[in-house]
């Protein structure tokens, strides 16, 4: 931390300044721990800080704690004795060294462990080695990397919403071509709710009657046809998928010219049903709407043709489609802006033309 601060206020201390800033910086403390050798003192940065700043001496020597005298090696050697070390008991011995120190051999001998074993941990020692100069490095090191880390994880997640914007501002512009593109007026709407299929299925959109929504009226994206309006209210509107349980819709094989019925299979599939068997059909043909029924404008497109299957009982085919939008991914949608024709009116109660 203290290394840290230095090197952001472009400070001239050094590794040893800064350890010597941390040892005669710490505050006793009013609680003995000798009992268990954890230490009778804590960091105090604002002291430490404060020492920094006004100077602090960098001199080379051997600092102990635990009855261990410091001694100057001045190139020499110097060996400590420990003595009886009580349960959980730790010494701390800090060398510092300069630039001009090309190696030091530290060895541990006679250690002879006594008494009853630890129950829990056993009997063991520990030792460790750490250079005053790498201490500082490390420090330096670790909190660029936070830094820099921290400015990737910015980076990332403004990358993340910028390609957000793009997706979405390439969305809006396909739909803004689309509905310039299309002969019929259309309304868009948001998807903001999705309909569970045992509740009969469906979406909700965010516009309603306020907004000349209407019963019946079909609904679309620029993949296909998404279905019809079955509820209204004020400000929300209820739309059957061509994928949901019971809808229905006339099709029409866009080469071959034949009808069918066509409404929800199996798995995610449509099923285009009573279909002429002298049809010729294939894989791949493209499905659209026929306009029969007076509900669903005629050439909105549907799906493609991915399997056939004869049904000897009705003599017809079956044609398996599979949708060209996405329901899983549908955001919004164009109401067409169009009132099914009522062709009961040519009728009178009987059935006959007037």
């Amino acid at each position: 931390m203290l290394a840290a601060w230095q090197k952001w206020n472009e400070g001239g201390a050094n590794p040893y300044q800064i350890r010597n800033a941390i040892i005669e910086g710490a505050v006793p403390l009013d609680i003995p721990y000798h009992e268990y050798g954890q230490g009778n003192g804590y960091l105090n940065m604002p002291n430490s800080l404060t020492l920094l700043q006004n100077g602090i001496d960098d001199g080379l020597h051997i600092d102990s704690s635990h009855g261990l005298d410091a001694v100057d090696l001045k190139g020499g050697t110097q060996t400590w004795s420990t003595g009886d070390l009580g349960p959980a008991r730790t010494f701390h011995i800090v060398i510092a060294v300069d630039e001009d120190t090309a190696s030091l051999d530290v060895s541990l001998t006679n250690v002879v462990f006594t008494g009853d074993e630890n129950p829990y941990m056993g009997d063991s020692i520990e030792f460790y080695i750490q250079s005053a100069i790498r201490t500082a490095e490390y420090y330096y090191v670790y909190n660029e990397n936070l830094i820099l880390r921290s400015n990737l994880m910015r980076m990332s997640r403004e990358n993340a919403i910028l390609r957000q914007y793009a997706h979405e501002m390439d969305r809006l512009r396909n739909l803004l071509e689309f509905s310039q593109d299309h002969p019929e007026q259309l309304r868009c709407a948001r998807v903001v709710q999705e309909v569970e299929t045992r509740m009969g299925g469906g979406i909700v959109l965010d516009r309603g009657s306020d907004s000349g929504l209407k019963k019946n009226m079909t609904v679309i994206c620029p993949e296909g046809l998404v279905g019809r309006i079955v509820k209204v209210r004020s400000h929300v509107s209820l739309v059957k998928r061509v994928i949901d349980p019971g809808y229905r819709v006339s099709a029409l094989t866009q080469r071959a010219r034949s009808t069918g019925i066509l409404g929800a299979g199996n798995r995610g599939q449509l099923a285009m049903e009573w279909v002429s068997p002298n049809t010729e059909v294939v894989p791949g043909d493209t499905v659209i709407s026929s306009g029969l029924g007076s509900i669903t404008p005629k050439g909105v497109l549907i799906g493609r043709v991915v399997d056939i299957h004869e049904k000897s009982e009705s003599f017809s085919l079956s044609l398996e489609v599979e949708p060209f939008v996405d329901f899983r991914r549908l955001e919004e949608v164009f109401v067409i802006m169009r009132e099914p024709p009522d062709y009961r009116a040519l009728f009178d109660e009987r059935g006959d033309q007037r």
